[in-house]
């Protein structure tokens, strides 16, 4: 089931359980382009121009950036920049 969803730069942010996804509309569909495994049960998600503030069942919190590569390949992370227990 879905705990949590949020906005992100024109993106979907879903997380069911400890998996959090990014998606992207193509026109016709959800295309899942990056992903995030948390320890805990996401519960909460903020997100502020491309930085996410992820908060699990264990009231611990997770600090993420969104980088979206502008070369060809065009790849979507999901980056962890702070966790605290």
């Amino acid at each position: 089931p879905v705990s949590a969803l949020c906005c992100l730069e024109g993106h979907l942010l879903a997380a069911a359980g400890s998996k959090l996804m990014l998606y992207s509309w193509t026109g016709e569909e959800l295309e899942g382009c990056a992903f995030f495994d948390a320890p805990l049960y996401v519960v909460s998600l903020a997100t502020v121009k491309n930085f996410i503030l992820l908060g699990d069942v264990a009231h611990s919190v997770y600090f993420l950036h969104f980088r979206e590569d502008k070369d060809a390949a065009g790849g979507r992370h999901l980056i962890q920049l702070f966790q605290d227990f």
